[in-house]
């Protein structure tokens, strides 16, 4: 998961630094709010612990978001 994060990063979102990657972050953790929700349906879980679990992922990716955006530097363009 963090490969593909810091490939969609490195890709579509190196130019906006942190901010955009809290914002892409925020997007990965929607996405994966679809699956506590799939989770929720199929295992018997409260609804508050997927509400709170779905809360807590959207943090983290704000956070690693925020993390990849302060690391990621972009290198010179190679030719293809």
């Amino acid at each position: 998961m963090v490969f593909i994060f810091t490939l969609i990063y490195a890709r579509g979102f190196a130019a906006g630094g942190v901010r955009a990657g809290v914002s892409l972050g925020v997007m990965f953790g929607i996405i994966y709010t679809g699956a506590n929700l799939i989770s929720y349906g199929a295992e018997p879980f409260p609804g508050d612990l997927i509400i709170w679990y779905s809360i807590a992922g959207l943090i983290e990716y704000a956070v690693v978001g925020a993390i990849v955006g302060t690391i990621y530097k972009a290198g010179p363009a190679t030719p293809v």
